[in-house]
């Protein structure tokens, strides 16, 4: 199962080789990494390009020739994706080695078009876990992106990024959320052994 971890940029060079260090790290083997730069005026883009040549074919980077928002950049991601799943990450967060592996187990069970699991947000050294209950609620309003790939094909087909509903006609993950409830009965609501996301305040786990 491949999986295509996208990854909008910008103005992050203090943790950018970071996170991209944790990503290039997965016992996953069939993935790719798509970092979107949006037009940083920092050296990210540089850091980016050398990423590139270090990893060729595992890590893809495009350069906006302008910057049209953070949903403009992850509206346009699904077009340069190979993967049958896309988890939308953060480019501060830094995520475990069996973080993509946890989530292509999971969809092995079933043909899940969403699925979610929990995390940890570190702040300051704070760490708080987040939890996703077995209900409808709390899985649409569930809000971090990392947290929850989707099919590609719900991306394409049922969002219409092509037209209509799309990433950045609505604050945040706004769409997202409803469409996991329109196909709740094909989501797999409980994941409990997905692996925690650390953002940017501690040097990433191994």
């Amino acid at each position: 199962m491949k999986v295509s971890a996208i990854v909008p940029v910008y103005n992050v060079e203090d943790y950018l080789g970071r996170y991209l260090d944790s990503l290039i790290k997965q016992t996953h083997q069939d993935y790719e990494i798509i970092c979107i730069n949006d037009c940083s005026p920092d050296g990210s883009a540089e850091i980016l390009d050398s990423y590139q040549y270090e990893h060729p074919g595992l890590i893809k980077v495009y350069h906006n020739e302008n910057n049209p928002s953070l949903g403009k950049t992850r509206e346009q991601s699904p077009g340069l994706a190979n993967g049958d799943y896309i988890p939308f990450v953060n480019n501060g967060d830094c995520v475990k080695r069996n973080y993509i592996s946890s989530y292509t187990d999971a969809l092995e069970e079933g043909d899940y078009n969403i699925v979610i699991g929990d995390y940890i947000r570190d702040v300051a050294s704070k760490k708080t876990a987040h939890l996703l209950s077995n209900s409808v609620l709390s899985s649409v309003t569930y809000a971090i992106a990392c947290a929850k790939p989707f099919k590609k094909s719900l991306i394409v087909n049922n969002l219409g990024f092509a037209g209509g509903c799309s990433y950045s006609s609505v604050k945040g993950d706004s769409p997202f959320r409803w469409a996991f409830l329109a196909m709740l009965t094909q989501a797999l609501p409980d994941l409990r052994s997905l692996p925690a996301v650390r953002p940017r305040t501690e040097p990433c786990p191994s």
